[in-house]
């Protein structure tokens, strides 16, 4: 299990320009109490998060909450390992702007128009 970082490393790293990321969001070490920490400047939804939110609706309404939720604390969503263009679609729709995952690179050769939906966190530091 990777350790968060203490407060005072993440605001350090802050006062430098540093964006932080709470990266594997979905999974047993990445909870609301770090979200609701304010250490954070974005969440990476894990690849098995994503994975039951696109064709589950009840992790489909808990994806729209948790992307609600980050929006009124000012935080970016990032989903991590998008495959499918249907994985693509289905973030999309539910409002995830900021997307990895090896589908990105050949969506960005064929359709750079998309570029947007698949713009690089600028800086993630994992720590631990």
């Amino acid at each position: 299990m990777a350790a968060v970082a203490t407060s005072p490393e993440l605001a350090r790293l802050r006062s430098h320009g540093f964006r932080t990321a709470l990266d594997d969001f979905g999974t047993e070490y990445a909870v609301l109490s770090h979200v609701s920490s304010g250490q954070f400047d974005a969440i990476k939804l894990s690849r098995e998060f994503i994975v039951g939110c696109c064709c589950e609706d009840r992790a489909r309404t808990v994806l729209r909450h948790v992307i609600n939720l980050c929006d009124d604390l000012g935080m970016d969503v990032v989903a991590e390992g998008i495959e499918t263009r249907g994985e693509f679609d289905c973030l999309r729709a539910a409002g995830v702007r900021l997307m990895q995952g090896d589908l990105g690179n050949s969506l960005v050769t064929k359709k750079p128009v998309l570029g947007e939906f698949l713009t690089l966190f600028p800086a993630t530091v994992e720590l631990g």
